[in-house]
């Protein structure tokens, strides 16, 4: 299909879209004024019904925009206004997606959970720094990571050679996820890139957003990059059917590229984020690449939603975050830790966990402590009962797989033949608990 066709066909597919919306549009108006002539005790009731969804409005937690906007129209237009709130301002196929999304939220907890968390080292060098990034990682869901490059792009056209070079350089994956994608320069500038690494074998995955692309890219576009070895999504598709669940878009921007580097900021893929094309103006938008254990916090979002709507389940373990305590860590912050012999009393497997142990120890206080470990892989729980291990006994408690994990118990990793090995620091078993190790 040449580009005045599809040109045409999208505008065909916008016309038809807009002639459906206004048929149903129509014929609620219709429906309205036949009742209403029929009787006054009618007009009443939609008038009371008006007044309590206004009241029911007022009362919803919802976005504040969202509220305001029905209340106006519905004040306004009492009748109508109620009416096309019922058959129009329902989130209920909005329930549909938050569950898909809330299911892989729920499966991959235990990857977030097991991700070593810089939050507590953060807060030892600032309180107003830890505070803020404690209020991001909680609403966000997310671990705070440290070790990150970050570098800065004051436009779209500044961060093109950068970012040619390491889609270029990718050799396990490349994920994308934009709200408008347009074919022209920038466009062949990716996704020529993006058809070699997939033919080379690289696993290239991209989800667009339908609305965002309504008039810019054909309808077969998930085909069409089928044909290279890209796997599409097409995002919350638009249908001609009377529902604000439309206004459900996304609107994120990003790339990430292996286990190494992320793209993001304000840029979409089209000529006139890099002014190549002038549609209002000069164009002015913004761009970072991130390098470090954050691109792991980009690569679950991305897998979350991807595993939402593609019923697959892409092995997050693959997607390695940057160790936590790599090679800079001042002699202040490490003074502080308090590491400490214990015993094991018991250990036994987490339910429900592919990775966890959960260890009763006796640290020397008098006092259980319950520290879990991902380690499943490497030993079995009743081998270890009775050991004497080394743990770090002055970390905050983190929730992991709703149990309060007090401290981390420390290991030895390495590589063998390709494989990693995990060896646990066991002490001899004459070293009591609680004593202090320097």
């Amino acid at each position: 299909m040449n580009k005045s066709n599809e040109t045409r066909f999208l505008i065909v597919r916008l016309i038809v879209f807009g002639l459906l919306i206004a048929i149903q549009m129509a014929w609620i108006l219709v429906i309205i004024e036949g009742l209403l002539s029929y009787s006054v005790l009618l007009n009443i009731i939609l008038s009371l019904l008006s007044f309590l969804i206004i009241l029911y409005l007022l009362n919803k937690d919802d976005s504040p925009a969202y509220r305001m906007s029905w209340i106006i129209l519905i004040a306004l237009f009492p009748l109508l206004g109620s009416l096309f709130y019922l058959f129009a301002g329902n989130k209920r196929p909005l329930k549909e997606m938050t569950r898909r999304i809330q299911n892989q939220v729920e499966n991959h907890r235990e990857d977030r959970q097991t991700v070593p968390d810089a939050l507590p080292i953060l807060k030892h060098r600032s309180n107003r720094l830890s505070s803020i990034a404690k209020y991001v990682s909680d609403f966000a869901g997310m671990p705070v990571l440290v070790n990150q490059e970050v570098d800065y792009y004051p436009n779209g056209e500044s961060v093109m050679d950068d970012l040619v070079a390491d889609l270029k350089a990718a050799k396990s994956h490349i994920f994308l996820e934009f709200f408008i994608i347009e074919e022209g320069q920038m466009y062949n500038q990716i996704f020529d890139v993006l058809k070699q690494k997939a033919k080379e074998g690289v696993d290239v995955r991209l989800i667009y957003d339908d609305f965002g692309c309504l008039l810019r890219l054909n309808d077969s576009f998930v085909e069409d990059m089928a044909r290279y070895g890209i796997k599409a999504l097409k995002f919350n598709p638009v249908r001609p059917i009377v529902s604000l669940v439309y206004n459900t878009r996304d609107h994120r921007k990003y790339i990430i590229i292996d286990n190494e580097v992320a793209y993001t900021g304000g840029v979409n893929i089209a000529d006139e984020y890099i002014n190549r094309k002038n549609r209002f103006g000069y164009w002015k938008d913004t761009m970072i690449r991130v390098k470090g254990g954050a691109v792991w916090n980009y690569a679950h979002m991305f897998l979350l939603l991807w595993n939402a709507y593609k019923n697959e389940d892409f092995d997050f373990t693959n997607v390695v975050v940057e160790d936590l305590f790599e090679d800079q860590v001042d002699f202040e912050t490490f003074s502080k830790s308090d590491f400490r012999a214990v015993k094991v009393l018991d250990c036994k497997e987490v339910p429900k966990s592919k990775k966890l142990l959960e260890f009763t120890l006796d640290d020397g206080s008098g006092k259980n402590r319950t520290i879990l470990s991902g380690i499943k892989a490497y030993y079995s729980a009743e081998e270890l009962v009775g050991k004497t291990l080394l743990a770090i006994t002055n970390l905050p408690p983190r929730k992991m797989m709703g149990i309060n994990s007090e401290g981390m118990i420390l290991s030895a990793i390495h590589e063998k033949d390709g494989q990693e090995q995990l060896n646990l620091i066991i002490l001899k078993n004459n070293i009591p608990a609680g004593a202090k190790v320097y």
